[in-house]
């Protein structure tokens, strides 16, 4: 397991799963736990995970409740570091409808969005998109830890069956508009293969 989670220590991974040193492998993000495509850092860690030398198959961006991160990144201008670093976020909020929502509500669901949001962005990454075009079972899981229970609630998981079904359905309309194309077929394949996730959300 990989597990992907923020800077507050009261989420750290072998607390909240009671885990032993060295049986999850992990990285702590900055503010929200926000994954980047232009972070080399963060983008470093599942390629070195999912290697055959880690051999890791499940990769968990992990959020919280009351997430401070997210309630600044709801406001934010981008006037220093960190509020740069988290306009992506910011603008992610601003799409969401919180309208008739209190504020631990509209939160909470901001917090459930940003998740969603970076187990899509760590599966559009060139390591997982490389992974799965290798054929490799990797599954990126969505979680969100609740402080005041000490529960963790699944949010969403994306595998290699899946984004094979949607491929594949790809894969009988492209044939059936170029039957004599395979060549171009199998050129265009990785780079489908990742722009295909980004747009997942239409299909499920």
């Amino acid at each position: 397991v990989l597990w992907i989670g923020c800077s507050d220590s009261r989420v750290r991974a072998s607390g909240v799963t009671a885990s032993m040193p060295g049986d999850i492998f992990t990285h702590q993000n900055i503010i929200a736990n926000q994954f980047h495509s232009f972070d080399d850092n963060a983008n470093s860690v599942p390629s070195f995970a999912v290697s055959e030398a880690v051999g890791v198959d499940h990769v968990v961006p992990v959020g919280h409740s009351i997430c401070g991160g997210v309630q600044a990144a709801a406001g934010a201008e981008p006037n220093n570091l960190i509020e740069r670093w988290s306009i992506p976020l910011t603008e992610l909020i601003r799409t969401l409808d919180l309208s008739g929502l209190d504020e631990s509500e509209a939160l909470e669901v901001a917090t459930e969005a940003s998740i969603n949001k970076q187990v899509e962005n760590i599966c559009s990454s060139e390591p997982i998109v490389t992974a799965w075009a290798a054929g490799r079972r990797v599954s990126v899981h969505g979680w969100l830890y609740d402080l005041a229970t000490g529960r963790i609630r699944k949010l969403v998981v994306r595998s290699l069956p899946y984004i094979c079904s949607v491929f594949d359905a790809f894969k009988k309309y492209f044939v059936s508009v170029h039957p004599t194309s395979p060549l171009l077929l199998t050129n265009i394949c990785f780079s489908l293969f990742k722009k295909l996730y980004v747009h997942l959300n239409k299909y499920h």
